[in-house]
């Protein structure tokens, strides 16, 4: 079993006390479980009230079957467009050896969602996780039981609260030396940002790489808001109920400075040095 750092968590009340915690750029959940505001929203972020809000809607579906992909092969997520309804049975009753999850969010082309998601952006308001610099929450999230999202980095900060069920989140930092140990595919790739491990449950076993990693473990349930910093690796699953989960996009000063430092001195500067780079990725 992988051993974990625990993902600290907090009950915040002021948009000052996240800003302290976004200056750390560690990974942190906020509990709004007993949140009013939270338990209204709750009422609406429901796969009922979704159902009869979009359900004969067609919608592209991430469609594919759960494996351990081939390291040395690129990941490929396939998609497959569906009525939503269709996804809906899936979500509730997910076909074994195969995954579907879907993410939402509002475009020129979804006119009829407007409303939900301003509801959603208004709730995002009343949180002090979302409030700071603008920053509202935007994406709708939902996925069965096992479903998987491989271990990756994004360069930018998200947060992501959990509305339904329970997500399981593993964090592994940003420096050089998980950079190594994670194997990241070559930068000057479209899978740069992806891990060669992961596909899959990150079992030691199965990847002995992860041995002197240094991960964090956040497991969350509804209420649950965790905050993801920029370049921190991050492998998501959903271990025993569907899940609904809502995340916002952040860019607080603090994450910029951090996408700077280790988009171009970092991965550019690798990318222009690629004896150094095929080193560093090196399988063991």
């Amino acid at each position: 079993m992988l051993e974990c750092k625990e993902v600290p968590r907090y009950r915040v009340t002021s948009v000052e006390e996240i800003r302290r915690l976004f200056a750390k750029q560690e990974p942190f959940i906020t509990e709004e479980q007993d949140n009013p505001d939270f338990q209204e929203f709750a009422k609406i972020c429901t796969a009922e009230h979704i159902r009869e809000l979009w359900a004969n809607r067609d919608w592209r579906v991430q469609d594919f079957e759960q494996t351990v992909f081939d390291p040395f092969v690129p990941p490929v997520e396939n998609t497959a467009v569906m009525p939503f309804d269709t996804f809906l049975e899936r979500f509730e009753n997910p076909i074994p050896g195969r995954q579907n999850y879907v993410n939402i969010w509002p475009t020129e082309g979804t006119p009829f969602a407007m409303d939900f998601f301003a509801k959603m952006r208004e709730f995002g308001k009343k949180l002090p996780l979302t409030q700071p610099d603008g920053q509202d929450l935007k994406t709708l999230w939902l996925g069965g039981k096992g479903t998987i999202t491989p271990l990756h980095y994004d360069t930018y900060a998200r947060s992501h609260g959990t509305v339904r069920g329970e997500k399981l989140y593993i964090f592994f930092p940003p420096d050089r030396h998980h950079l190594k140990k994670l194997e990241a595919y070559p930068v000057r790739t479209t899978q740069g940002w992806w891990s060669r491990i992961g596909f899959g449950p990150l079992d030691p076993e199965l990847f002995p790489q992860l041995e002197g990693t240094k991960p964090w473990r956040a497991l969350c349930k509804p209420g649950d808001f965790v905050w993801l910093p920029p370049c921190w690796w991050h492998h998501v699953s959903i271990p025993e109920s569907p899940t609904i989960t809502i995340s916002a996009t952040h860019h607080d000063p603090h994450s910029k400075r951090y996408y700077y430092h280790w988009r171009m001195r970092t991965t550019r500067w690798l990318g222009r040095r690629q004896g150094v780079l095929r080193k560093v990725l090196a399988t063991h």
